[in-house]
């Protein structure tokens, strides 16, 4: 390159116009401000435009911290909660309209079972305690599933199912020892609904599922417990339907009053079950009420409407009150064998007879 070449470029240079604003060069590598800064840089600036001051939120104190809980509310209440749900024991002993006094304490039965939980646990942490190895030892004692069911169950109904009985009037203390002699009363009335002199919206529902579903559906376990709510017995539960069968067996069954021939197209136990306790039950229904001094109707027909209608209704708290204990559901298997092998028995008795009348007209024929 010649020097005439290289003044010439620099002439040029020289009289370009130059940019007043500065440019960065487009391969400049820098560490750009990432925006959890540029936000921390934001809120600092509008803290420093405003003078006002943000309270700190106040923190709920646990459920299960009795002392942040009477700190805070400055009131004398005695929560416990479940070892084994975590749910909180609480039991009103007053009405509804005055909460506000807030003096809660536990039932007698309920009590008595937390507080030999919690001696169990300290009895076994003091063991552990004076026991060398007890670092192989787990922390908490072991319950089993059952124990803890039975607790949980137990609160459920001392706190929960019975205020709620209570409340819509139904008795908490039902005497099952006397249901023999309240139903030997009852016998002419449930004869006339076996006979078909009393019409019984049980039966009808039962002699329609048999037509709309036919006899093997409707004995299945998917029909009879589509049904079994139904012809529940109120709030006299499990345990009530399960002594009640019996009486209503060794009564109608076992003397041979109810056949096949009147129950048809239902076996006499199906009929037993799926009529004549729920018939049973809403007549004990309408009794204790008329104990209670409680007028269900202004006649007969709706004093009985509204006895079955309060049966219905009352049938979910029945379940949970009064369940089927073990000793219950032994005795109602044997009987309930017992009966059904009665009924197989007559029905091979009636088959054989079937069998020897056509063998003869057969011998006839030739």
């Amino acid at each position: 390159m010649n020097q005439n070449n290289i003044n010439n470029d620099l002439f040029a240079n020289s009289i370009k116009p130059q940019s007043s604003k500065y440019t960065a060069p487009t391969n400049f590598i820098g560490k750009k401000p990432k925006k959890k800064e540029i936000l921390v840089t934001k809120a600092r600036k509008r803290s420093h435009q405003t003078s006002e001051k943000v309270e700190p939120t106040t923190k709920l104190p646990r459920l299960n911290d009795v002392d942040n809980i009477s700190k805070t509310n400055n009131k004398n209440i005695n929560l416990k909660v479940c070892p084994y749900c975590k749910e909180v024991l609480r039991y009103n002993n007053n009405d509804d309209e005055n909460d506000d006094d807030n003096s809660y304490s536990l039932p007698l039965k309920l009590k008595e079972a937390l507080d030999q939980i919690e001696s169990d646990d300290l009895q076994y942490a003091q063991q552990r305690k004076d026991n060398a190895s007890h670092f192989y030892l787990p922390k908490r004692r072991a319950v089993s599933n059952m124990d803890q069911f039975r607790f949980c169950q137990l609160h459920t109904l001392e706190l929960k199912v019975k205020p709620e009985g209570i409340k819509n009037g139904y008795p908490i203390d039902l005497d099952f020892m006397g249901l023999d002699t309240r139903i030997e009363e009852k016998k002419l009335d449930l004869i006339k609904v076996i006979d078909g002199h009393i019409d019984s919206p049980y039966r009808e529902t039962a002699l329609a599922t048999y037509k709309k579903m036919g006899s093997h559906k409707a004995r299945s376990t998917m029909g009879l417990i589509g049904r079994f709510d139904k012809t529940m017995p109120g709030y006299y539960g499990s345990k009530g339907a399960s002594i009640i069968l019996k009486i209503l067996n060794d009564m109608f069954l076992r003397t041979g009053y109810i056949t096949k021939e009147k129950v048809h197209p239902q076996k006499p136990m199906e009929y037993i079950q799926q009529v004549l306790i729920p018939e049973t039950g809403w007549r004990l229904i309408e009794e204790d009420m008329m104990k209670q001094g409680k007028k269900l109707g202004s006649n007969d027909d709706s004093s009985r409407m509204m006895a079955m209608k309060i049966m219905k209704k009352s049938a979910d708290f029945g379940m949970k009150m009064y369940p089927l204990d073990d000793e219950d559901i032994a005795n109602s298997t044997c009987d309930n064998d017992k009966d059904n092998d009665d009924d197989n028995s007559s029905h091979d008795d009636d088959s054989e007879q079937e069998s020897v009348t056509y063998s003869d007209e057969e011998n006839t024929d030739s």
